[in-house]
């Protein structure tokens, strides 16, 4: 009787042994487990079928403010928020109804912000196969929905850029004629003559138009950038010539530029950069309302207690651009946060939140400072301070107009386009150049073959039918080395003049032509050429 008891004793406390031990191994499987799903950046949630929310991940806690010791209980209503939960409501009838529901929305909370966010609820079953609660799943998308906005908005740029460079390309032949035959005409006539101001006149649109095209080049990002001097008065207004036509009417523009404030050393795709968002931004913020847009660019000398409150900045003077808009303001709780990558207050599809950070990137990188001043309901100011110089020498002794060069010798002319074979070779042959002028690659190649030596020049186009125009200098350097090109273009993807000189191209211009950069590209050319003989 005793030794069964002993047995007995023996067997009880075996089995308190191993229940404990199970339970300590339950208990760490828990553990791990609550260490897994409180690692992980979802937000995870279980709640009964009456909605009571029973457990939450860390993810979760954080993100609604629930305390880690809070009894479990709550409604879900009341932790996502009526907003919220009005949204989900129809997904938790579904999952209530034995359906796994996986969706995407934009999720609001109490907080007041507006989430993109991945949702996946899973139905909890029991023995029966009835729904006793369901766990709910939601991960935050905001960060890479913004990514494939930018995504689509940077292969929307390209394509603008691509049909942007198809139209330059063909306009450029077309203002090429135009200025060309202008000046030809202007040469034939006395300053004097009405017919010359008029003919002026034209050319002075011309020119607009030019630059216009070079303003859709640079804004569809279609230039190399660069910096270099620019004098930022005139820039800022042929910028603001642009945007004004893309102003509503219920936007007053107001600018005072002036034109004398001085150079600043930038590229000049981020300085148009910088003025379009900026008005952009303050033409959002007056869409509903209407209001006043001030433009101001002036001098400001930097003193060094105003720089060292802004670590890109020395003292010296600099150029001032205000930015001033009467709409609605920023809080002080924005306002903090305006220039942070990806943050913004705009609605879905309206912004992506890259706006102020790049013109803030962009100021930065050429050592300047960006401030800006708000009241709610009075209105935003933006100010950049960008360092100034005088203007440089060299663009000073451009001022002084010299007569175009004229010279001699033998060109050989290779556009496509018969309209600019036409203009081109009156400007040569007016500056005293014989010229032979072809419309094609094989052309040029044949009528060299039979007399290398008697051509003194190459003035070819870059993009042609057949072969560009540096696989024709290519062709044309077999049969004679040392034979001098110049290459023009309206706009080549893959040809700019730095690319063009390395390749031992011995000028590059841009179309439309004009005589006196034709005439002085040949003149310089020539003259290098004889000079090395």
């Amino acid at each position: 009787m005793t030794e069964r008891l002993q047995q007995s004793r023996i067997a009880l406390k075996t089995e308190i042994v191993e229940r404990q031990c199970a339970e300590e191994a339950r208990r760490q499987r828990e553990a791990e487990l609550r260490l897994v799903i409180d690692h992980v950046s979802v937000m995870i949630a279980y709640c009964d079928r009456h909605h009571h929310y029973q457990f939450a991940n860390r993810a979760f806690e954080q993100w609604y403010g629930l305390s880690t010791t809070e009894a479990p209980q709550r409604q879900l209503r009341d932790i996502v928020g009526e907003a919220a939960y009005a949204l989900i409501s129809p997904y938790i009838e579904q999952v209530l109804a034995g359906q796994e529901v996986v969706f995407e929305t934009r999720m609001p909370f109490q907080s007041g912000q507006e989430r993109y966010v991945r949702g996946t609820y899973v139905p909890h079953l029991n023995d029966q196969g009835s729904v006793v609660g369901y766990m709910a799943l939601m991960e935050d998308m905001s960060d890479r929905k913004r990514l494939e906005e930018d995504l689509k908005q940077f292969q929307k740029m390209q394509s603008i850029g691509t049909l942007a460079s198809g139209i330059a390309h063909e306009f450029n032949n077309i203002l090429a004629a135009m200025l060309g035959y202008t000046e030809l005409s202007q040469d034939d006539l006395p300053q004097q003559s009405p017919a010359w101001h008029n003919l002026q006149a034209v050319r002075t649109a011309g020119m607009r138009a030019k630059e216009l095209v070079r303003q859709i080049l640079a804004f569809s990002r279609q230039q190399p950038m660069e910096r270099q001097p620019i004098p930022y008065g005139p820039m800022v207004k042929e910028v603001l010539s642009l945007l004004r036509v893309s102003l509503p009417k219920t936007i007053d523009l107001h600018q005072y530029i002036d034109c004398d404030a001085g150079y600043v050393i930038a590229d000049r795709t981020q300085m148009h950069q910088i003025i379009i968002n900026l008005c952009s931004n303050a033409e959002h913020a007056m869409r509903q309302t209407g209001g006043m847009l001030e433009i101001r660019a002036d001098t400001a000398e930097v003193d060094g207690m105003f720089a060292a409150q802004h670590s890109t900045l020395q003292p010296g003077p600099h150029i001032r651009l205000s930015i001033r808009n009467s709409g609605y303001g920023i809080p002080p709780e924005v306002l903090e946060r305006i220039f942070d990558p990806f943050f913004t207050t705009k609605d879905a599809g309206q912004g992506t939140g890259m706006g102020l950070a790049i013109v803030h990137g962009i100021v930065s990188s050429h050592s300047g400072a960006i401030t800006v001043e708000s009241t709610v309901g009075a209105g935003t100011t933006f100010t950049i301070y960008l360092p100034c110089i005088a203007a440089p020498a060299e663009l000073k002794a451009h001022d002084v107009e010299t007569p175009v060069p004229h010279g001699k010798g033998r060109i050989l002319l290779v556009d496509d386009e018969a309209m600019l074979t036409r203009v081109a070779e009156s400007m040569l042959t007016r500056l005293g150049y014989e010229v032979e002028s072809v419309l094609s690659p094989s052309e040029a190649i044949i009528v060299f073959q039979a007399a290398p030596d008697r051509v003194d020049l190459v003035i070819t186009d870059q993009t042609m039918p057949q072969m560009t125009g540096v696989q024709l200098t290519a062709a044309l350097r077999q049969m004679r080395p040392d034979i001098p090109v110049i290459l023009c273009t309206g706009f080549s993807e893959t040809m700019d003049a730095e690319q063009a000189y390395a390749l031992g191209i011995n000028a590059f211009l841009m179309k439309p032509l004009e005589l006196r950069e034709l005439g002085s590209a040949a003149h310089d050319v020539l003259a290098q050429q004889a000079k090395a003989a």
